[in-house]
């Protein structure tokens, strides 16, 4: 997972939930799948400029404030914060916990 991935995932997400879609909801309004959504929103892909076009409209957002790796403070609820996390903490943590998983299911041949 690469951090401008899962950046780009939040900022979709407090995108949708600040614009009180659903994940259907914008599935339909920007023409993709749920599960494609569900994959952007998780930081597993990057969609191409076009889609970001697509989902920009969809939520009345200007692409540039997608696209951007600022972080806006969100009203959103991120209960899988821990007291005096930040997003970017969550997002650094979440990632060394990935390449520790990763790394400990590599094996190593001789």
């Amino acid at each position: 997972m690469d951090l401008i991935n899962i950046i780009f995932g939040m900022k979709l997400r407090q995108a949708r939930l600040e614009a009180g879609l659903t994940l259907t909801d914008l599935a339909r309004m920007a023409e993709m799948s749920p599960s494609y959504l569900t994959e952007i929103e998780k930081g597993r892909k990057y969609p191409r400029a076009d889609k970001i076009v697509k989902m920009a409209e969809a939520l009345g957002k200007p692409y540039d404030d997608l696209v951007s790796i600022r972080l806006a403070p969100s009203p959103v609820s991120y209960t899988h914060l821990r007291a005096h996390e930040t997003v970017l903490d969550l997002v650094c943590r979440l990632l060394l916990e990935k390449k520790k998983k990763n790394n400990a299911n590599t094996v190593h041949h001789l």
